[in-house]
């Protein structure tokens, strides 16, 4: 049998033919590691969309626990809704009277807003004009501290009432 001549190629022919295809697996790899952010992507906003859900959430509930403190203590106190007019309910907020004979003092207002994508707690004191920002935890504690107030007041003129009987 005959033997197949030997071409020697030149050591430059060879890393010629290597170059290209590292540069393809160079590309190879690249296209790879966008896929793989791609899908990285898509999870983080995934999490960003439970974040915010959450938090809508915990604004609806906070705003709905307070809805039903305020139907709680005026089933016990009915003269309770003199200090809550009709409606202040109804917006994503309550309004709570200074003082049930006298609207001109002014009102407390406690509202939860979703601005920009995230809610907003909001209160105002009876007399003042601007909103002021705070927390939920906040929010919560100013809300309950001036329903106590307006039950105070109504348990003080019951007992002024029985006293002068």
């Amino acid at each position: 049998m005959a033997q197949k001549p030997v071409i020697q190629k030149s050591r430059k022919t060879i890393e010629g033919a290597k170059k290209p295809a590292a540069k393809d697996s160079v590309k190879i790899k690249k296209v790879e590691k966008a896929v793989g952010a791609g899908g990285s992507t898509l999870g983080n906003i995934d999490s960003l969309v439970n974040k915010h859900l959450a938090a809508f959430r915990n604004a609806e509930k906070t705003l709905a626990q307070a809805k039903a403190l305020v139907q709680t203590y005026g089933k016990k106190y009915p003269e309770l809704a003199g200090y809550i007019p009709a409606g202040a309910g109804e917006e994503r907020g309550i309004h709570i009277l200074q003082d049930a004979s006298n609207e001109s003092e002014g009102s407390h207002k406690f509202y939860i807003r979703i601005k920009v994508g995230e809610p907003r707690y909001e209160v105002v004191g009876a007399g003042q004009h601007d909103y002021q920002q705070v927390d939920a935890a906040t929010w919560t504690q100013r809300f309950k501290e001036q329903l106590a107030i307006s039950i105070a007041k109504i348990v003080f003129a019951r007992e002024a009432a029985q006293a002068a009987k």
